[in-house]
């Protein structure tokens, strides 16, 4: 198995996954899921026919995606410009208030890709997550994650954690809501397309960019 790589070399994606994680691990999340349910499991292989069915039921599966429901990327900005040691304390901090981030178990659950696809649609319209385009945040920013971003050139640790924490209150909610709608259209029909999309934004005030 490959060494971790040093803090220092970390970017991206996987700066954000060393950053959220606190007991850190993998920064790939399929990697980090099949460790932390090894440990949580005692890897189970050749044991009780329960626990092999429930760690298989937890693993990712052929044509899902690891969905982390607090957003690495999004909870990004909030880390901007902090060390090892700094990055740890916010992470430590957040826990502390009862937020799950970065690759642990109890903020990832996996997706059919579909599905996947149209919870990011729905948190993009929202303002909850916004893509970058030549270094700038693009698309609908609610307030909550404008202040997350912001936080970023805030010195202060317990500020940072204030404003993620704010937007997770914000819109951790109305998310888990949204995973359920996505995952009833994906296993049911029930919805029609891009329909569901618009009916599910609408309840919430928002006018779909997706008709």
């Amino acid at each position: 198995m490959a060494a971790p790589k040093r803090y220092a070399d970390l970017i991206g994606r996987d700066l954000s996954a060393r950053q959220q994680s606190l007991l850190g691990g993998s920064v790939d999340q399929r990697a980090a899921q099949v460790t932390k349910l090894n440990a949580a499991f005692d890897k189970p292989r050749g044991k009780e026919p329960a626990d092999v069915e429930a760690y298989r039921t937890l693993l990712a599966q052929p044509g899902e995606e690891v969905h982390h429901q607090n957003i690495l990327e999004t909870i990004a900005p909030g880390y901007s410009g902090l060390d090892e040691v700094q990055a740890a304390e916010l992470t430590s901090e957040l826990n502390r208030r009862g937020y799950s981030l970065g690759n642990e178990l109890t903020n990832v659950i996996n997706l059919p890709m579909p599905a996947h696809k149209d919870l990011h649609k729905i948190t993009k319209a929202l303002g909850a997550e916004a893509d970058m385009n030549r270094g700038k945040y693009v698309g609908t920013i609610s307030t909550e994650l404008q202040d997350m971003i912001d936080a970023g050139s805030v010195p202060s640790v317990r500020y940072r954690a204030d404003m993620i924490g704010r937007y997770l209150d914000k819109f951790n909610p109305i998310l888990r809501e949204a995973q359920d709608e996505v995952l009833t259209q994906y296993y049911t029909g029930a919805g029609d397309g891009k329909g569901y999309l618009r009916d599910f934004l609408a309840s919430h005030g928002v006018i779909s960019p997706y008709d």
